[in-house]
């Protein structure tokens, strides 16, 4: 084996695949757990296609990378998906063979699922590929994390990670909003004592002048 080899089998940590226009995932392989506990690949690709959205919008340039401070997510932009990867920052694989192996990939996927976008057969279901685990282990030679057997997994306690998960985000989106709601709240009652201040000061500027003219005459 070589030595070139040996760090592509090290290369990738994660692998996802998302139509370009929709954002949504069509293809996912792990060779590593990188996710807390109730990330869903859904929560990240919303997070990814966001994060390119801006940076298309705002910038001139396109962007490339993210840097953690483990690991790195890749971005290769093709006519109808988006490759993203992500390689831990000790990976001994060099800048040059990083990329080759992200061009490999996406070349390969254009050239297996093409078709599927040239001719509108996208309707939304990714299963037709699935088949594609087989052409990237071809490319990256290795095995992606096994899938935990139904029988091992607490569906339960699975389940209420995800339900704390929502409802620690919905109770801080709740306290956001009420804390906007509580600032314009006091905003508008500033401005109503501002304004009946000013109209208080009016009448006795008014009454004043009205006691000066019957004064005079």
């Amino acid at each position: 084996m070589s030595e070139e080899t040996e760090h592509i089998e090290v290369l990738i940590e994660s692998l996802y695949i998302l139509e370009k226009d929709s954002g949504i995932c069509l293809f996912e392989e792990n060779y590593v757990d990188i996710t807390k506990d109730g990330i869903s690949t859904d929560l990240i690709s919303s997070f990814l296609s966001a994060i390119l959205s801006f940076a298309d919008e705002t910038f001139a340039d396109e962007i490339q990378h993210i840097q953690f401070s483990n690991r790195r997510i890749l971005f290769n932009f093709s006519e109808h998906v988006l490759l993203v990867i992500a390689v831990h920052k000790e990976t001994p694989a060099t800048d040059f063979q990083i990329k080759r192996m992200i061009d490999n990939i996406a070349s390969q996927f254009d050239q297996t699922y093409s078709i599927i976008f040239e001719t509108d057969q996208w309707r939304g279901d990714i299963t037709q590929f699935n088949d594609f685990s087989q052409e990237l282990y071809e490319i990256v030679k290795r095995e992606p994390l096994k899938l935990k057997l139904l029988q091992l997994i607490d569906f339960k306690e699975h389940f209420k990670k995800i339900e704390n998960y929502v409802s620690e985000k919905v109770s801080e989106k709740a306290a956001n909003l009420l804390k906007k709601k509580e600032q314009l709240e006091n905003y508008i009652s500033k401005k109503k004592r501002e304004r009946d201040a000013e109209k208080r000061i009016q009448t006795l500027l008014e009454q004043k002048k009205e006691l000066e003219n019957n004064r005079d005459q």
